[in-house]
């Protein structure tokens, strides 16, 4: 089966169903093809009429040497005649004409090989001297016709590069957005020595060469800002020179005017314009004190009009355009956001080989389950071999009453299990009705089922560390998963502030080396400064938080400082993040179970990255030494994994499976956890196993209660997670059971110990711990059955955020 191929054009994606829309396809390239003759022609035409001091046409030659050896289009290329025929002599014609034929001649000999622009330049700039010499000898020799020959060579070779730059950007193919420097100046050239072939054109008495570069200029202010408006302002400065008899300033003007009107550029098109008439009109008073402007008013007004009622197309032409340092930053943030996502990714791929691996030890952990039971029947095979084989009737019991066999000997197994020693005496007396070898048989049993016991006991702990290990691999895998959604957040690098910060610690006298801004998701600031050792000054302590919370505008506060030693060279690096909004701080009191020396208790209250404060606090099971070891576990494995940045679930998961793994015995401890949002006063309260905890506020009190299983013991764990916002003033106290537990003869426990705080007016902390248990030990004369903690946490804000 053949198809047909059709064509598509980029201007409509059209199938060609007959002859009419096939004629669109082809005329719309042809007509963009016929417009940039037209174009060049238009350049051609102009640069032909083109004079300097009134004397030479130099542009010509080398827009002549460009269009036959770049374009192959000689007849655009004699477009120039007609431009010199206007203003030049027949002498200077005639001249021209054999010029262009010379620079033919050498042209052509390259036509199959493409010549280096340097060379055709060189072939051009000698034409033209040449011819020139041969018209100066024949015309008359003076030293001034030779230095202007000279300097009319010079400028067809530098003009020549000038139009291979700018000819492509204007009149090709390609649609460009990014224009260098070098690309911008060159155009402007072009464009302006166009316009200088239109000096002796006017319109109601206005130059339409003025309007046009006074346009030209206006356009590059709007679109692509001071600096270009600028450069466009020094060039058509420039070549307004060329031929009318003008003061040097017109070129200060024009610039500055330029300069002036892309400062506007961002209120729109008149503002640009009126930007352009206030540089004019400053200029000119400076320089001549007179209100006798350099620029005529009218002819800047007729310019903005122009603009006014430019087309779109071509404005968004032009807006499309963009210089090189613009597009360098645009560059630089997507390297960062590039480099930003392959990190990402790149951290995705190692979180799924981790949860893959981690799956792998389930399906293992799942296999194993199910071997259990084929080796339960491996045990019954053994039996029937060792046993059963060598008897008379082993064909009748395996052989005609398999089924019934079968169900005695597992029911057996069964009983075995279940039987001590005098009991197992008892199964051979009742089995023996039913085997004659029923001692050897239920003695076999018993050896192959403690065999079978014991492997199935430490299968069942390697079964409990492959569990371990697959939860700690997808715990990294949930980490690492964690962190490439971190790295995908936007974080912004405030350079303007670092260049205010780098000014403020120079005016101060501060040395340094680099200072760093980010700003993160959640808009807060954190800023690093490197710098050489200070010899004691404390520059960091007294100084640097200052002038960095000026800056910023945020009271800033020293995260960490590391001078040389700690991994530095010869240099400190200081770390400043945003002050806290809430203050925090806790008071404790404990006491042992019946005045012993040491309890079973044990907690925590650390700040934590991101401004978080965690209070924690554990109850091991019993009381004494050993219920200590495992609350002082479970405590330092809390603080291990929150300041690593496991998430909870992950590291409470962990803590779990590790106090099940360190000892056969029944191990377990409480967790009780509030963690407080130091910046909004956020808290979130998990418990596992713990009592309630109570919150003060003024004269209310709020209590958050749990019914969760203490953790390690069970393979799962249930978090129980409350959420509060916490105020100014308020007071979070977290205690174990056993003071909640004191007073047996309390039913509502809960009732009875937010009474108790009620009670209670001192704003301490610790005064409200040591009273609490105070008011507690009053009430139960025998003293505590059981360890006892009290911790109370103060949240304030800060006043000097």
């Amino acid at each position: 089966m053949a198809y047909k191929m059709e064509a598509l054009t980029p201007y409509e994606r059209v199938y060609k169903k007959n002859g009419e829309k096939e004629q669109i396809h082809q005329t719309k390239p042809k007509f963009n093809i016929v417009l940039r003759d037209v174009l060049l022609l238009f350049v051609g035409f102009f640069l032909g009429r083109s004079m300097i001091m009134n004397e030479i046409s130099p542009f010509g030659f080398a827009f002549f040497a460009y269009i036959v050896a770049r374009e192959k289009k000689t007849w655009i290329a004699f477009s120039v005649l007609p431009g010199l025929i206007m203003v030049q002599s027949t002498f200077y014609v005639i001249k021209v004409v054999l010029t262009f034929s010379l620079m033919y001649v050498f042209i052509h000999k390259w036509e199959k090989k493409e010549a280096k622009n340097w060379k055709i330049a060189f072939v051009s700039s000698l034409s033209v001297f040449l011819v020139g010499m041969i018209f100066q000898y024949l015309g008359g020799n003076y030293l001034f016709d030779f230095f202007l020959l000279v300097f009319e060579s010079m400028i067809t070779y530098i003009f020549f590069f000038i139009l291979d730059t700018s000819i492509p950007l204007l009149f090709g193919g390609v649609r460009r957005q990014v224009i260098s420097n070098e690309e911008l100046i060159c155009g402007a050239i072009l464009i302006s020595l166009t316009l200088l072939g239109m000096n002796q054109f006017f319109i109601l008495g206005y130059s339409i060469k003025n309007i046009l570069g006074i346009t030209t200029i206006l356009i590059f202010s709007r679109y692509l800002g001071s600096a270009a408006g600028a450069t466009i302002g020094i060039v058509v400065g420039i070549v307004s020179s060329f031929t009318d008899v003008v003061s040097p300033a017109i070129i200060g003007v024009y610039a500055f005017a330029g300069l002036l009107s892309g400062i506007f550029k961002d209120l729109g098109k008149i503002p640009v314009g009126l930007g352009f008439i206030l540089g004019n009109a400053c200029l000119t008073f400076y320089m001549n004190g007179s209100t006798k402007v350099f620029i005529s008013i009218e002819e800047i007004l007729l310019a903005l009009i122009l603009l006014i009622i430019m087309p779109p197309k071509i404005e968004e032409r032009i807006a499309s355009f963009q210089g090189v340092e613009a597009y360098r930053m645009q560059r630089e943030k997507l390297y960062g956001e590039r480099v930003r996502e392959m990190t990402r990714n790149r951290l995705r791929d190692y979180s799924m080989v981790f949860e893959q691996i981690g799956k792998s030890f389930e399906q293992v952990t799942a296999s194993s389950v199910l071997s259990s039971k084929n080796e339960l029947d491996q045990v019954l095979d053994r039996v029937s071999a060792q046993v059963c084989d060598k008897c008379s009737f082993c064909s009748k019991c395996w052989g005609g009453d398999f089924y019934t066999t079968y169900q005695q000997i597992f029911l057996l197994l069964n009983n075995i299990e279940k039987s001590s020693k005098d009991q197992q005496m008892e199964l051979e007396r009742v089995f023996s009705k039913k085997c004659i070898h029923a001692k050897e048989m239920i003695q076999t049993l018993s050896y192959l089922f403690e065999n079978y016991r014991l492997n199935e006991y430490w299968k069942s702990e390697v079964l409990e560390c492959r569990n371990f290990v697959s939860q700690q691999l997808k715990g990294v895998s949930d980490i690492i998963e964690d962190l490439s959604e971190d790295i995908k957040k936007e974080i912004t690098f405030q350079k303007h502030k670092e260049e205010e910060i780098l000014i403020a610690f120079d005016q101060h006298g501060i040395p340094i080396k680099d200072v760093m801004v980010i700003e993160d998701v959640r808009e807060r600031n954190q800023v690093t400064v490197y710098g050489d050792p200070c010899d004691g000054k404390n520059y960091c302590y007294t100084d640097m938080e200052t002038i960095i919370s000026e800056v910023l505008g945020k009271k800033m506060t020293i995260e960490q400082h590391l001078c040389t030693g700690n991994g530095l060279d010869h240099q400190c690096k200081v770390s400043f993040i945003e002050t806290i909004r809430y203050n925090t701080t806790t008071g404790v009191v404990r006491i042992a179970k019946n005045s012993e020396e040491i309890s079973g208790d044990n907690y925590s209250s650390i700040s934590l990255k991101d401004g978080k404060y965690m209070v924690a606090l554990s109850d091991g099971m019993g009381s004494g030494t050993r219920a200590a070891k495992e609350s002082r576990t479970t405590i330092d494995l809390l603080e291990n994994f929150f300041e690593a940045g496991f998430h909870r679930e992950i590291a409470l998961k962990t803590i779990n499976s590790i106090l099940m793994l360190r000892s056969n015995e029944e191990m377990f401890s409480t967790i009780d956890l509030s963690i407080i949002d130091q910046y909004t006063g956020k808290t979130e309260f998990i418990k596992i196993g713990a009592v309630s905890t109570f919150i003060k506020r003024k004269d209310k009190i709020e209590v958050i209660g749990s019914h969760s299983l203490p953790i390690g013991i069970l393979d799962e764990i249930s978090l129980e997670v409350s959420t509060r916002q916490l105020e100014d003033g308020d007071f979070v106290i977290m205690v174990s059971d056993g003071l909640l537990d004191a007073n047996p003869a309390v039913e509502d426990k809960e009732k009875w110990l937010m009474e108790k705080l009620r009670k209670i007016e001192s704003k301490n902390p610790k005064k409200i711990a040591d009273q609490l248990l105070q008011q507690v030990k009053e009430e139960i004369p025998y003293g505590f059955t059981d360890d006892t903690t009290i911790l109370v946490t103060k949240i304030w804000k800060n006043k000097e955020r």
